[in-house]
């Protein structure tokens, strides 16, 4: 289940074919972390040892499930800068002499090489989805740095893709504190009860409504009227889903009702491939149907700015 969604919009409509797909990223599989690497990032089977395939696309729908695994290794900082002082010291005592900054960088260096061989590497999993259909691929982080990781290593593997932000072309200061001047800019979209303002200035001066029961109360207003802006608002959709949107286009805290979340529960356990790909076309789906409507009321906004 997805708690954050990042867009990203293709700039010209492309065929996918499913079987060529799953032989791109196959010279990008997942391999395993070497002793003198800190990290590695690959493609996996999206449904683990229920699945063949590095590109799953359901029966009958738009959607194309990918999963990314990066395993990183931690560097422990604090050790590796007490062996270094130490060895500093060393030098410098049966030396006598001072030991100079790029050496003092080749002895660091030296010492991280020999721990890495006997760190054990964190695993992480990042699911995407491609949509054929709106021509989007939507990955499911909060942080546009790791996004970009995963765009890079799918065009790695494609040759190119030729994608960006979908948000990108739209002011969503305005967009987002328009909202709460007018509320039914938001189409079928409905606030929530928190938001988060922020002073356009250098003092960046920062204002939490968390909880409220009415996000455009006089004094949220009047905070927007001397200058505040929108950074992130609550939003909800047809009481399905529910997220917090911000300025960057990110979408976090995602949030699904109890009946969705019970959607599939009827599929056994027995059919354990199958309730998890239904799962992803159905959490995807709701995440994808709330962005098309914000696009569409950002587009009927713009025309009328």
């Amino acid at each position: 289940m997805y708690t954050s969604a990042l867009f990203y919009s293709f700039k010209q409509e492309i065929n996918f074919d499913i079987e060529e797909l799953n032989k791109a990223l196959e010279q990008d599989v997942f391999k395993p972390v070497g002793g003198q690497q800190v990290s590695s990032m690959g493609f996996v089977k999206p449904l683990g040892k229920y699945g063949s395939e590095l590109a799953r696309q359901a029966p009958d729908s738009n959607l194309i499930w990918l999963k990314v695994r990066q395993d990183k290794k931690t560097l422990p900082s604090a050790a590796i800068n007490e062996q270094l002082a130490s060895t500093i010291e060393k030098i410098e005592n049966e030396e006598s002499r001072p030991v100079k900054f790029k050496e003092k960088n080749e002895i660091k260096d030296n010492i991280t090489m020999a721990m890495l061989p006997n760190l054990i590497p964190k695993p992480s999993y990042i699911d995407l989805c491609i949509d054929t259909k709106n021509m989007l691929v939507v990955i499911f982080v909060a942080k546009f740095t790791r996004a970009e990781e995963c765009l890079a290593l799918l065009r790695k593997s494609l040759g190119t893709l030729p994608v960006i932000p979908s948000f990108a072309s739209y002011d969503l200061d305005h967009l987002l504190t328009n909202s709460l001047l007018e509320p039914e800019s938001l189409g079928e979209i409905q606030l929530g009860h928190t938001v988060n303002l922020v002073e356009p200035s250098e003092t960046d001066s920062k204002r939490n409504y968390i909880n409220e029961e009415d996000i455009t109360s006089e004094d949220i207003l009047n905070s927007i009227h001397n200058g505040m802006r929108c950074k992130s608002v609550h939003l909800k959709l047809y009481e399905s889903i529910e997220l917090k949107f911000n300025n960057d286009g990110s979408m976090t805290s995602i949030k699904f009702s109890d009946a969705l979340k019970e959607t599939n529960s009827d599929i056994p356990k027995e059919e354990l491939a199958n309730r998890l790909e239904n799962d992803f076309v159905l959490f995807s789906s709701e995440i994808i149907n709330f962005y098309s409507e914000l696009i569409k009321c950002m587009e009927v906004e713009s025309v009328a700015v």
